[in-house]
């Protein structure tokens, strides 16, 4: 998981690679990602199976709250790296987000995608309901892992009145935030498939008369896929 977040190969080896990309993180800010990783996953685990998991997931939250605690209190002292003074091409905090889930496939009802749902259904308590309807990965999960990265930057994932309107349909992110012309890094970018079949993910950069975007269920699984700019509905920005 570490390794996901500093955006190392995932190994499962934690060597001179891993520790020196930790090292350029800002520790209070890692500790803290970390921690909401590692709580989506067991927030996950219960979604896959309640009727075995609930019962453990109170002393799961509770270890790792004391944990988060004591890793704090090292990460306020430890030393910061290097400060860079932003710039307008800064990643946004949801396309970072996007960028350490990367790697994550759908399959035998992963955790970490059932814990996307679970984590939206904990910040937006609104949502609860219509999150736990999110019970396995073979429903489609684009629009989800948007959302997720959206509430993990603190801003709330498309809602609306009717389940069209809300994340999960893909379509329903036309919706959301304000529309623009030419995409920047980490806008959200609409596509129809000449199929009829819509989708949602995240604008990286251009090659040619292609978008390449990174987001969720492109096969299966967190990657950077091509997006024809013939196939974009849309092209939508959150709001200021």
């Amino acid at each position: 998981m570490l390794q996901r977040l500093v955006g190392t190969d995932q190994d499962g080896e934690i060597g001179p690679l891993t520790i020196a990309a930790a090292a350029t993180q800002d520790p209070v800010s890692l500790v803290g990602r970390l921690c909401d990783a590692r709580q989506a996953y067991y927030d996950g685990l219960v979604v896959k199976n309640p009727s075995r998991n609930k019962q453990y997931i109170h002393g799961w939250t509770n270890r790792g709250n004391i944990i988060r605690t004591a890793a704090l209190a090292i990460a306020a002292d430890a030393p910061r790296p290097k400060v860079v003074v932003p710039s307008a091409d800064d990643i946004p905090p949801w396309l970072a987000t996007m960028r350490t889930i990367t790697g994550t496939h759908e399959g035998n009802d992963n955790p970490i995608i059932l814990g996307f749902a679970a984590y939206i259904a904990k910040k937006y308590q609104e949502m609860a309901n219509y999150c736990a309807r999110y019970t396995h990965d073979s429903i489609a999960w684009c629009g989800l892992t948007v959302a997720y990265c959206m509430a993990s930057a603190g801003i709330r994932p498309q809602f609306g009145a009717s389940d069209t309107d809300k994340f999960l349909w893909a379509d329903s992110w036309r919706q959301f935030g304000v529309a623009v012309s030419e995409p920047k890094l980490g806008d959200i970018i609409c596509v129809q498939w000449p199929s009829g079949g819509h989708h949602v993910t995240l604008y990286e950069s251009t090659s040619g008369s292609n978008y390449m975007c990174r987001g969720g269920n492109q096969s299966d699984a967190v990657n950077v896929m091509a997006v024809p700019k013939s196939a974009v509905s849309a092209i939508r920005r959150p709001s200021p």
